[in-house]
């Protein structure tokens, strides 16, 4: 069926109804075909209603008319005008006119010979753009004076629907100060572009699970990745198909959590330590004080007048005694010196330090035989007092408790170290804090006797012996104080050893 075409009275009349101003500008040529003007050969109602600087020029009207000034008004229109009818290609822009308070967008296209002008008035979706720019800013300041990270992401999704990254939509200030981006590196890049890591460290997987359920998650972690160190407490939300990121630096509070734990610990271990002193004070350092009270009122009352041979064995035992309680208390003295190490930190040089407490145990190292090897040592920030006491007990215990016998072989003593960060010793528990701390390795090892595996703990234990009296001299407070040292150092000690294959004991020390 055959549609019957309007007529030109219907046309004009269409056009005369339609809300914006429809212009036509016929080109005025010369002989050369050379565009010299334009010329309004038709206009609809709603354009001759447009005043004040828009189209207030009736059918017949040149675009240059003959008045200088407004020519050179409109001298940019004829050359965009021209520029249009040569190319082809259709020209838009949209303007402010004061008189009428309002904005209009104008488009100009090729249509015959000539310029077809529709100019339409966008006022109400200007002031909605407005609207929603004020509105944005707002939120924006909003999320920019929040202390903490706030970031909107969109899924991204492969041909299968399968979610498999997201792109930034925004990120407030605190959010690009804490993972160190600028925020026109961070909105419109996909995450695992700017953070590739984000899947290893699990959180990616928790975006995916609030994006696919609808779940919420808000988890605690010590994000070490993509160049960023520090502890994050995040939460998820899902929006559309995508989530909202907010998450907190907690670092400090962290460390503040750090040190109350440790400050509990030492307490503790003080408190222990104390404990153990009181019992010994009440009871191992008096004995030998009643023994020599005991023999010394037995000589008094028996031997008098008279020293016979068991008047003098009661003196030799009452001086083995004395002596006892002698050496007893001056490692008690000696473990309650390094309970604090309140001295000034200096540089040590272990390497001239070690010399020294080898020089002082010249002679038992010669009795022995013993082979003392030692690497060049480094030096660290530490009481030069304390870390010699240290030495001094390791080597010691090594020799002390060294093979006997005649086919046993020469005490072997060897030190060593190299240097490595806190997470590289799984074998100690290292706090969270120190893992990426980069810490001296220091290894006291020897062919002596040893212990059984299980007693690592207990050697370190104030007068804690694995021994008796008649095997071994000792009060059992050498190597608490090693460990003690230790901690004063803000360092780390392990004991490892199998019964009559050695021991060997490892020190970390910060570098």
């Amino acid at each position: 069926m055959l549609l019957e075409q309007p007529t030109d009275v219907e046309f004009a009349q269409l056009l005369d109804a339609l809300p914006d101003a429809v212009v036509w500008m016929r080109a005025m040529r010369n002989e050369a075909k050379e565009i010299l003007n334009f010329r309004i050969d038709y206009a609809n109602k709603k354009s001759q209603e447009m005043v004040e600087g828009i189209y207030k020029a009736s059918v017949g009207t040149l675009l240059l008319g003959d008045n200088e000034q407004l020519r050179r008004s409109t001298e940019k229109s004829f050359q965009v005008m021209c520029g249009v009818m040569k190319t082809n290609q259709p020209h838009e822009y949209d303007f402010f006119n004061s008189h009428l308070n309002a904005w209009f967008l104008m488009s100009r296209s090729k249509l015959g010979d000539g310029i077809l002008c529709v100019t339409r008035d966008i006022s109400s979706l200007k002031r909605a753009e407005q609207a929603n720019r004020q509105q944005t800013n707002l939120l924006n300041s909003v999320l920019d004076s929040s202390p903490n990270g706030i970031m909107s992401l969109a899924s991204v999704r492969d041909d299968a629907g399968k979610l498999i990254d997201f792109t930034f939509l925004s990120a407030n200030e605190a959010s690009c100060r804490m993972v160190a981006k600028p925020v026109n590196n961070l909105v419109g890049q996909r995450l695992l572009a700017v953070f590739p890591e984000n899947v290893k460290s699990g959180l990616f997987a928790h975006y995916v699970h609030t994006v696919e359920t609808g779940e919420s998650v808000r988890i605690e972690m010590h994000y070490n990745y993509d160049g960023l160190n520090f502890w994050v407490d995040v939460s998820t939300n899902k929006l559309g198909d995508g989530l909202v990121i907010t998450f907190t630096d907690i670092s400090v509070q962290k460390q503040l959590h750090q040190r109350l734990e440790n400050s509990v610990v030492d307490l503790q271990r003080s408190n222990k330590n104390l404990e153990q002193f009181a019992y010994v004070a009440s009871h191992d350092l008096q004995e030998p004080l009643r023994k020599i009270q005991a023999f010394g009122d037995i000589i008094q009352s028996q031997y008098a007048s008279v020293i016979d041979d068991g008047g003098a064995d009661m003196i030799q035992r009452m001086q083995s005694a004395a002596a006892r309680m002698q050496v007893l208390i001056k490692d008690v003295l000696a473990y309650s010196r390094v309970t604090t190490i309140r001295e000034t930190l200096s540089a040590v040089q272990l390497d001239q330090l070690v010399n020294d407490v080898l020089a002082d145990l010249e002679t038992i190292i010669t009795d022995k035989r013993a082979h003392i090897t030692v690497e060049p040592l480094p030096v660290v920030q530490g009481d030069s007092a304390q870390l010699r006491q240290l030495f001094q007990n390791l080597i010691s215990n090594a020799l002390k408790f060294s093979k006997s016998g005649p086919t046993s072989p020469a005490p072997t003593i060897a030190i060593t170290t190299r240097s490595l960060y806190g997470r590289e010793m799984s074998e100690m528990n290292i706090s969270a804090s120190d893992t990426d701390r980069l810490f001296h390795l220091i290894t006291v090892a020897d062919n002596g006797i040893g212990f059984e595996p299980h007693q690592a703990e207990r050697i370190f234990q104030v007068f804690q012996r694995l021994h008796n009296r008649t095997e071994y001299q000792g009060t059992g407070i050498g190597l608490a104080i090693v460990r003690k040292v230790v901690d004063n150092h803000q360092g780390y000690i392990r004991a490892d050893s199998v019964l009559n294959q050695g021991a060997t004991f490892k020190i970390l020390l910060p570098a």
